[in-house]
């Protein structure tokens, strides 16, 4: 749409995530009164593997051709979107057994 290489786009946003995200904890613990327990233990799991994983991934599609990293994104977010269809399947299919 904006006419930006994927080569580009992808750090892009991974790196606007990340300051959204830290946006988002401060805001919410300072100004909104805290956080989740469960969401400070969801980002000591996520940060560690992020940080070595976000710039082993930068590295890895600096290497591929443009295309080649445009289909692996395609493939990556259709498996994420079919995985959580089926979480939330799965939950709304135990919600309604609950309810019998």
């Amino acid at each position: 749409m904006y006419r930006v290489s994927e080569k580009v786009a992808t750090p892009t946003s991974v790196i606007l995530m990340a300051m959204n995200t830290c946006v988002g904890f401060y805001w919410r613990e300072i100004m909104m009164g805290g956080v989740e327990v469960d969401a400070w233990g969801y980002l000591k799991c996520c940060a560690p593997v992020v940080c070595v994983f976000a710039p082993l991934g930068s590295i890895l599609a600096s290497h591929f051709h443009r295309q080649v990293l445009a289909c692996l994104m395609y493939i990556l977010d259709t498996l994420a979107l079919v995985t959580a269809f089926v979480v939330l399947w799965d939950k709304m299919d135990t919600t309604l057994y609950s309810m019998r």
